[in-house]
């Protein structure tokens, strides 16, 4: 399999003022060409940093660089790869004709600066950038590739899709890696793998399976490791089968698929209308949903009732029941879902009520408690959940464990 690295350059990444998208992005549309990403690195705007990164992927095939393309006097990563590669700076006028009209379209003029852009090596091939001033420089040396594009990530991703990936292909004989993922929920990463261990056992040293854990959610990537012929296709697709029949429980989608999106589409297919009680959650459960356009189509409203006062206020939850049990307790829970799906005439309400955290736990009711329940015309079921001690992954996991929780009972009905 053909190997790259990738190297991204600027004293802001490793400062951390701006956040490193482009090897994440350009990782996953490598692995799509079926080519295998060995080695990253992030530098600063240093020159020997950015020789030692060059000196030592020789033995790559590809080395992708971003950043340090810009007009001023910090940008040197050009300079460098002059150097490296023995080239003589050249003003290419087709880049320089760009530059004039990108720069004219934005009422600007151009100057020094934006004219030194155009200059690239005299032994390169010359990306253009039709989404700002710096080109780009596809350099080849032996059998090995090094491409400076820009850092800008919507620049880099234009340049890359457009003209990097064709050249590629030009090139080499790709063959793309085959690989799914499946989403799960409501077990945990240990848990499912005691699930999967006789599967793991006998997989092929052709396929491989990853456990990619979030909170809420493990995801399970399983690819294939060599040349997509017909017969490893056929043995890959039989695999994910096998997969998707273990871990039916817990699935809720694939690849690219949210449980926000999953849900929604399930409520449109069957006609069915939500509505939620949030107490721990504080509506980011409603936030999630309301993010998916449509979504006043099958979703009604939420009360976000934090308060015991609007619990009982709002949704008829009864003050003997707090006194007794608790706001964290199967019978206030039940009562806020019932409550909520008549008042907002839903077919379906979920209540969350529970312990975020970091404070307000005790022995019998720990930080990280969670009560929900789902209600329908027919019934009231809920569910204890207990999450662990911090506030943010509890809000995360609660509502993801909800939207779960409401998906099965929709697929049900």
């Amino acid at each position: 399999m053909l190997k790259a690295g990738i190297l991204t350059i600027g004293d802001e990444l490793l400062m951390g003022q701006v956040i490193d998208t482009n090897s994440v992005w350009l990782s996953d549309q490598l692995n799509k060409l079926g080519i295998k990403t060995v080695f990253k690195m992030t530098v600063g705007d240093t020159p020997m940093e950015i020789e030692w990164a060059l000196k030592n992927t020789e033995n790559l095939n590809f080395l992708l660089i971003t950043g340090g393309l810009g007009p001023t006097k910090d940008d040197i990563t050009k300079a460098v790869l002059f150097k490296y590669f023995k080239s003589t700076p050249v003003s290419d006028p087709f880049a320089l004709q760009m530059i004039e009209n990108f720069v004219k379209s934005r009422n600007g003029e151009m100057n020094k600066l934006n004219i030194n852009q155009a200059l690239v090596a005299d032994n390169c091939k010359v990306l253009y950038n039709s989404c700002g001033t710096a080109p780009g420089m596809f350099f080849e040396e032996k059998e090995r590739v090094v491409i400076s594009m820009p850092g800008v990530p919507f620049e880099m991703k234009e340049m890359f899709s457009n003209t990097v990936i064709p050249e590629l292909k030009l090139r080499h004989h790709l063959s793309p890696v085959l690989y799914k993922t499946i989403l799960t929920t409501g077990i945990a990463e240990s848990m499912l793998a005691g699930l999967l261990s006789d599967f793991e056992n006998q997989l092929p040293s052709s396929v491989n399976l990853a456990y990619l854990p979030s909170p809420g959610i493990v995801k399970l990537r399983i690819n294939l490791l060599v040349e997509t012929t017909l017969e490893n296709k056929e043995l890959f697709n039989r695999l994910f089968e096998q997969l998707k029949l273990l871990v039916r429980d817990y699935s809720f989608g694939y690849d690219k698929d949210t449980l926000e999106e999953v849900l929604a589409l399930c409520l449109k297919t069957s006609g069915k209308t939500i509505s939620l009680a949030e107490s721990c959650t504080g509506g980011h459960i409603a936030a999630s949903l309301t993010k998916i356009p449509g979504s006043s189509e099958w979703f009604k409203g939420a009360v976000v009732a934090y308060s015991n006062h609007l619990k009982t206020k709002l949704l008829d939850v009864s003050d003997s029941d707090i006194h007794s049990f608790g706001a964290v307790s199967k019978q206030v829970v039940e009562s806020m879902a019932k409550n909520c799906r008549k008042k907002l005439s839903s077919d379906f309400a979920i209540a969350v009520s529970g312990i975020a955290g970091p404070s307000g736990g005790s022995t019998q009711k720990p930080v990280g408690l969670v009560w929900i329940a789902v209600s329908d015309s027919n019934s009231v079921v809920s569910k204890q959940f207990l999450f662990g001690e911090n506030r943010e992954r509890n809000i995360i996991k609660a509502s993801i464990a909800a939207l779960f929780f409401l998906l099965e009972s929709v697929k049900k009905s």
